[in-house]
């Protein structure tokens, strides 16, 4: 019995242990340069025209960039840090992140349930 106690919380702090490795950065704004790779101009410039977007049609739009995944795949830190963010309005899923690793030099853009009929059918030329 003790055998097994111990075996439970052993496996329990490893777990923890993994799903506490990541540390997901807080959110700024529409741009979102934790990597410092995007000028502060063009940052600005981003800014403005990713309001200007969500004011115009609702669709929020975050761009991040880090510095390193630490190990993870970028399509499982994007879906990640989308929940984290909660991005997007309401239960409408119309949101998008682009995320891009710059050690690892790898984008990736997550799509919300709300947009992914808008992109599967321009894909498939529909």
């Amino acid at each position: 019995m003790i055998k097994r106690i111990s075996l439970a919380i052993f496996l329990l702090l490893v777990f923890m242990h993994v799903s506490f490795a990541i540390d997901y950065p807080s959110r700024v704004g529409y741009v979102n340069d934790f990597a410092n790779i995007i000028s502060p101009y063009y940052e600005d410039f981003l800014n403005f025209d990713l309001k200007g977007i969500e004011k115009d049609t609702t669709v929020e739009i975050a761009i991040v960039t880090i510095e390193s995944l630490d190990g993870m795949s970028i399509e499982e830190y994007s879906v990640k840090l989308f929940e984290k963010w909660e991005i997007g309005k309401d239960n409408k899923g119309n949101s998008l992140l682009i995320l891009f690793a710059n050690k690892e030099e790898k984008y990736h853009i997550e799509v919300g349930y709300g947009l992914k009929s808008t992109f599967d059918s321009r894909k498939t030329g529909k």
